[in-house]
């Protein structure tokens, strides 16, 4: 029940500070987005084998991962301390699924980092057209932000056209008066 109030509350505001772009990301079937509901579900109704069957069925889990661990997490934060065994429930089940996101994005960064780093990149209508880095910062999800390859995607936005290899930067040329 809280989950499905903190994911209402987190879906309206999103809403309003969302930019609209109609290039960025869509879901590739009517299937997908029926998967991604049935986990959603599954998630917010505690029925975890179903949310662990419908996530390997989907397109995108890295990202599904993220956003429901980050969702986990603020839920397991806002509950009173009466509730410490739902706390411990789902303070875990954000951790596996933050561990879920971390295997994968690792996988994908030894086989390719240059697509990994799409793959962190890439905005999904699923998911209100965040990104997988997007989703991580505003959960704090902190292990996973501190992987290699979300190291190696933010050096190199950080860093724009420069390349860090080059000995001496072109900085442009100016005269001096």
């Amino acid at each position: 029940m809280a989950i499905r109030k903190y994911l209402k509350q987190k879906s309206s505001s999103i809403d309003q500070n969302v930019k609209t772009d109609d290039k960025a990301g869509y879901i590739k079937s009517p299937d997908q987005q029926l998967i991604c509901g049935i986990f959603l579900l599954a998630i917010t109704t505690s029925r975890f084998k179903l949310a662990d069957y419908t996530w390997s069925k989907l397109e995108d889990p890295i990202i599904a991962s993220l956003a429901v661990s980050c969702a986990l997490k603020s839920v397991a934060e806002k509950l009173p301390q009466r509730e410490q065994k739902k706390h411990d429930i789902y303070t875990e089940l954000s951790r596996k699924y933050e561990r879920k996101a971390i295997a994968l994005i690792e996988i994908a960064y030894k086989q390719n980092a240059e697509k990994a780093g799409v793959v962190l990149q890439e905005r999904h209508v699923a998911w209100r057209k965040y990104n997988c880095l997007e989703v991580a910062i505003r959960g704090k999800a902190k292990d996973f932000l501190s992987q290699d390859c979300c190291h190696y995607k933010l050096r190199k936005m950080w860093l724009g056209a420069i390349d860090i290899k080059e000995k001496h930067w072109k900085m442009g040329k100016r005269k001096l008066q």
